[in-house]
């Protein structure tokens, strides 16, 4: 078995060796522990192959663990900013569907690392389909976009479909809708959706036989090939969008979600990128797909063209609006370990002016050699010796690569030498050497060409470096105003600008002027930033799976004892004293989780994560728990969001930077129809559709007064509340493991069986803490989704009746009536609205906690799967063994002498491999636990009636 060991006994300070050398080590462990069960093959003892056959299920559960963690990443952005080539780039595989004029993804796209073995299953996908009802609700959204009045008069330029904008979009769709179901245009215009699916191809597609209209479940079929080319073209029906009009079968629109997999190292350790359909795509339900899937994202790379990054006025503004802004802080993941911003196609620039754009003084001495007198005079003073010779520079010959002379050989080899080391004076020193070239006329044209191609490197550095300072600049203004801290605003998403195409060019050996290196393409860059914020989550995961491993080692060293093979016989006062202690310690586990129990009880209830006041009933609230200020910051940013709807880019949602211009009325009027809801405006051909969403403007008026205290409570407290969880129950297993291990009154036998299955045990009280944490993290998810979806339901119920007051106005200066009439609604209702989406979401997150004690109780006294339960049934067959009476000895084959050699010696094999790298790891940070002397009684009544009722209601629970 090849060893692990590092030759360097250096130090693990840094993360990215340290996370490395423990998932070696962890794979190490992994193969040493997978041989235990062939060694042991020859056991026939019935009670020692449970012993076995429990371990080998363990390590079988630990296995598919380790492979089905995930991180996903979200890439996004609007519609042909070059999501797809990224991908591909980053995967080291053209699968992403690309370089089509319409969008390309069509659905969500995950790709993962593909685990499974053999050439024919190399790549492969899982295509799941959408269901009746959700296909059904699409067509209905459909017919009824289609028949909109508003969408026939409303156009991109406010003129009634100036350009066959609206024949465009509905031709789209009604394409869309006939590639799947082969049926023609007049059906589909015709028949009801019920109708289009029952008369269609929409069953035979997915395969699954007729199925009732009402039916809400999905289904998925895989899909298996052996190269890159033929798992394209079998994939391509169900995941890529073109060609509508050609009336070639598409299934596309059908599908849900498509899981890919791959083998690409940086999907190895569990990051699966996740291709996101268009924000901005003229299909609104394909946008919708990529807005629903947001909160299941952990980190997201945010895709946006270096022509809008370089615009200093708007570089965040057209990055992300203010709503998006707000969301990213609610969850804190407006961060460089969350969010990147990737500026791609910085290949397109044009260098005739680069003087003048970009005065850098080695652009200006470069620009000044190419264009200027050297030509001229080798040329000999030839009339229109300027205009030839800057027309010669800028057309790059399409044949004459591989027959180029070798004349710039050194020049070439120097550069790229240079650049890889990163070295400042490079350009400089071969401005100097194609000077020297251009003033002995030798091999004038190839080192033009050289000239130009470092010309065109310099000013896409230079760009690049004022676009990545104008995005971290207006992104860290954007941190300040919405992070309720300096340290919180401190950390701002990472930029990076990309070009795809050059690094698919370079990496396979051709050249692309301006990108000497892979490095300069900035594609390397992003996959290291992809791996670098990987690192703390594969660093838990490593931690958890070398315990686990570590437990089982030490279950293999206890059977190597000579007493395995034979049990004691206990005297009947031994077999009493067992059955008493079994009873003894499931009554002092039950108290020691019982405590823990109370203990984050009273951490959760005592949050206060709207305002001063906690989640604690009171009947009284004090003068500086009333949380006014807040709601009156909530309620002046609601009357200044309502002023701006009737200007062209109403606050963070329209991406026209034309912010004072006036909307046309009909646009204003379709939003108030849609009672401020999403709306998106019917697009001219190719163009991105405007958003209008006066909605989340209102939801981010109410975060503006509250998003200090929620930020506090959900992104520091709640990271501690998980440390101290995990670090109590540690050492309440510790110590109550210690202690049982040295009650001395027990029999021995009795001890030491314990202590030879103490790390199911141990298992057992970890399962126990992961369901807790699990649970702790699933009151976070479903808070930050009420403060997104709770609160929105409740500010679309409160404002309606305003814009149903404002629908209600007609003829001339309808734009003035209506805005008034929305106005003076806001006026009326808006502080108490916010006062009542406050006062509901303490409620309801109160109601959450509660659930969270409840089911922390459920973990582990559930009479049927508690962890109690559990541990009391390992104490009960330990108990049974030594006390059953063995008059009829099972006289199967235990481990011999020569079983027993192989076993401890390959957990020395495992064991000298883990020490030398845990002799390397810096020393660990102590367990932060709960105080000791706050055992959480404060707490303990604090649900008494909540729990009276709920214990009513589940029959099966022993109370505490």
């Amino acid at each position: 078995m090849a060893s692990v060991s590092e030759q360097t006994q250096a130090p693990l300070t840094d993360i990215s060796d340290r996370v490395r050398a423990k998932e070696k080590v962890r794979d190490f462990g992994l193969g040493v522990l997978q041989n235990i069960p062939k060694v042991l093959q020859s056991i026939s003892n019935s009670s020692h192959k449970q012993d076995v056959k429990d371990w080998e299920t363990n390590l079988q559960n630990l296995k598919r663990t380790s492979q089905s963690r995930e991180i996903l990443v979200g890439v996004q952005g609007e519609t042909g900013l070059g999501k797809s080539s990224l991908l591909n780039e980053l995967l080291q595989n053209e699968i992403a569907p690309t370089s089509q004029e319409e969008a390309c993804t069509a659905a969500v796209c995950i790709y993962a690392y593909n685990h499974e073995m053999g050439e024919k299953k190399r790549y492969m996908a899982k295509i799941t389909f959408k269901s009746w009802s959700a296909v059904e609700a699409e067509l209905d959204g459909l017919k009824g976009d289609l028949a909109d009045p508003d969408n026939h008069h409303e156009a991109q330029g406010d003129e009634p479909d100036p350009d066959g904008a609206w024949t465009y979009y509905s031709d789209r769709h009604i394409d869309m809708v006939c590639s799947w179901s082969g049926l023609d245009e007049e059906d589909v215009r015709r028949l009801s959706s019920v109708e289009i699916m029952e008369k269609g191809k929409f069953n035979k597609i997915r395969g699954i036989g007729t199925k009732i209209p009402s039916d809400e479940k999905t289904c998925s079929k895989i899909i298996t090939a052996s190269n890159a080319k033929q798992f394209k073209k079998i994939l391509k029906p169900f995941a890529q969008s073109s060609n509508l009009g050609s009336h070639q079968a598409q299934y596309w629109p059908l599908v849900e979600q498509i899981e890919v997999y791959v083998k690409a190292s940086v999907l190895r350790h569990g990051i699966r990128l996740v291709d996101l359909p268009g924000s901005q795509d003229a299909l609104s339900f394909r946008a919708e797909i990529a807005e629903t899937f947001q909160d299941r994202l952990a980190k997201q790379i945010v895709v946006t063209p270096a022509a809008r990054a370089g615009d200093n006025k708007s570089a965040v503004d057209l990055v992300f609006t203010e709503n998006e802004l707000m969301k990213f802080h609610l969850d804190n993941t407006f961060g460089a370990d969350s969010l990147c911003v990737a500026i791609t196609k910085i290949d397109d620039i044009d260098t005739r002016d680069a003087a003048d754009e970009f005065p850098t003084e080695k652009i200006i001495e470069l620009h000044s050699r190419l264009r200027d007198s050297p030509l001229e005079e080798s040329q000999g003073g030839e009339s229109g010796s300027d205009t030839e010779g800057y027309n010669r520079v800028r057309i790059k010959p399409k044949s004459q690569d591989k027959n180029r002379r070798i004349s710039s050989t050194s020049l070439r080899d120097a550069k790229r030498q240079k650049a890889d080391s990163h070295e400042v004076d490079e350009p400089t020193a071969t401005a100097r050497l194609i000077a020297a070239q251009l003033a002995d006329g030798d091999g004038i044209e190839e080192t033009m060409q050289e000239g130009e191609a470092l010309l065109t490197y310099l000013c896409v550095q230079e760009r690049n470096r004022r676009m990545v300072q104008n995005v971290a600049e207006s992104l860290l203004k954007a941190a300040k105003r919405h992070s309720s801290s300096q340290s919180l605003a401190s950390s701002i998403p990472s930029v990076f600008p990309v070009s795809s195409k050059a690094y698919n060019y370079v990496k396979n050996g051709r050249e692309f002027d301006g990108f000497p290196t892979p490095n300069s393409t900035g594609i390397p860059a992003l996959g290291a930033w992809l791996t670098a914020t990987s690192l703390p989550i594969r660093e838990e995961w490593v931690d958890n799976d070398l315990h686990h491993i570590q437990v089982l080692s030490d279950a293999v060293h206890g059977w190597t004892q000579d007493d395995f093979n034979t049990l004691p016989v206990l005297t009947p006062d031994e077999k009493k004293k067992v059955k008493q202690a079994v009873q003894e310690i499931c009554d002092g586990l039950k108290n020691i989780t019982t405590k823990l129990k109370n203990k984050i009880q009273l951490q959760l209830i005592s949050m206060a994560p709207l305002r001063k006041k906690s989640l604690k009933k009171t009947a009284t609230i004090k003068a500086n728990e009333t949380g006014e200020d807040q709601l009156e910051k909530s309620f002046n940013s609601l009357k200044q969001a309502a002023k701006a709807w009737t200007r062209k880019n109403p606050r963070g949602q329209a991406s026209s930077a034309r912010k004072q211009e006036k909307l046309h009325w009909s646009t204003y009027k379709a939003s108030i129809r849609r009672y401020g809801g999403l709306y998106r405006t019917v697009p001219r051909k190719g163009a991105a559709r405007r958003t209008f969403n006066w909605m989340a403007d209102v939801h981010t008026s109410f975060w503006r007064g509250h998003h200090e205290k929620w930020q506090t409570t959900f992104s520091r407290n709640f990271p501690t509340l998980r440390d101290k969880v995990r670090g109590s129950a540690r050492l309440a297993f510790d110590r109550w493991i210690k202690i049982l291990l040295d009650d001395e009154e027990l029999p021995v036998s009795f001890l030491d069986m314990v202590r030879k299955n103490s790390y199911k045990m141990e298992n057992i009280f970890t399962f126990y803490t992961d369901k807790i944490l699990a649970g702790i993290d699933s009151l976070r998810s479903k808070a930050l989704r009420m403060s997104k979806v709770d609160v929105m339901n409740t500010l679309v119920k409160e404002m309606k009746p305003g814009f149903e007051a404002a629908l209600t106005q007609s003829g001339r200066g309808i734009m003035k009536k209506q805005s008034g009439e929305i106005s003076r609604h806001v006026e009326n209702v808006g502080f108490g609205m916010f006062e009542m989406v406050r006062d509901d979401l303490e409620v309801k997150l109160r109601e959450e906690v509660h659930q969270v004690i409840l089911a922390t109780r459920r973990y582990w006294q559930d009479p049927k799967e508690g962890c109690g339960v559990m541990m009391q049934k390992e104490f009960k067959r330990i108990s049974t063994r030594l006390c059953a009476n063995r008059t009829n000895n099972d006289e199967g084959t235990g481990i011999n002498e020569e079983t027993e050699k192989k076993l401890v010696e390959l957990i020395g094999v495992w064991q000298k491999e883990w020490q030398q790298v845990e002799a390397r790891l810096p020393q660990s940070a102590p367990l932060v636990a709960f105080d000791e002397n706050d055992d959480g009684d404060d707490a303990g009544n604090e649900f008494a009636k909540e729990d009276e009722i709920a214990l009513k209601t589940e029959p099966g629970e022993s109370e505490e």
